[in-house]
């Protein structure tokens, strides 16, 4: 029982050893300059808005002109093959950006000197750098891979189920994304 208790007591405290480590190194990876003011702040926040709307409305009228045209198929709607075919070239292709950046962040930043310096151990800086990974490749994904879903989905007038799924298998792809790229830039050592 007490060494349960022990645990317990122990984990906040490794939280806690964790968390400044993620958020000095997402402040090299994520400018944070914006939330010292509310007038940049709502500045950012419509920026983002309107590029996710709009790349989310370009993607639209690709896939409504794909439709329109029945480049892949000849009925009129989208071929899921070639949606497939889209969204497997748009996976490899944030997979492979995530095993660089995986690849940088690991081993060649220039902040693991001071990282290894600090009083915490080399397995927390690892977690560390995975979970600071985790998070950019999360936006990147969400920024420019989910508008497809999105599209895709209001172009063959699916249901709110579709959307939620979507949010669910972008959020396992990346974290297997990041996990293998974590695995694979071993070598790289």
């Amino acid at each position: 029982m007490e060494t349960n208790q022990t645990a317990k007591q122990k984990q906040p405290k490794n939280y806690g050893q964790l968390k400044p480590l993620v958020m000095l190194q997402l402040k090299d990876k994520v400018d944070f300059s914006f939330l010292k003011s509310k007038k940049k702040t709502l500045f950012k926040v419509i920026y983002s808005l309107l590029f996710f709307g709009g790349l989310t409305a370009l993607i639209y009228l690709m896939f409504s002109l794909v439709m329109k045209f029945g480049i892949f198929s000849f009925l009129q709607t989208i071929n899921f093959r070639a949606y497939l075919v889209l969204m497997t070239i748009l996976f490899l292709l944030s997979f492979f950006s995530c095993l660089v950046n995986v690849t940088k962040t690991l081993y060649f930043s220039k902040d693991n000197q001071v990282l290894m310096t600090m009083p915490t151990s080399d397995s927390k800086i690892f977690a560390s750098k995975l979970i600071v990974c985790y998070i950019y490749e999360l936006l990147k994904n969400i920024n420019y891979i989910f508008p497809f879903f999105i599209a895709y989905g209001l172009i063959m007038k699916l249901s709110i189920l579709y959307f939620v799924w979507s949010i669910v298998a972008l959020i396992i792809v990346t974290t297997l994304g990041v996990v293998i790229s974590g695995l694979l830039s071993i070598p790289a050592m």
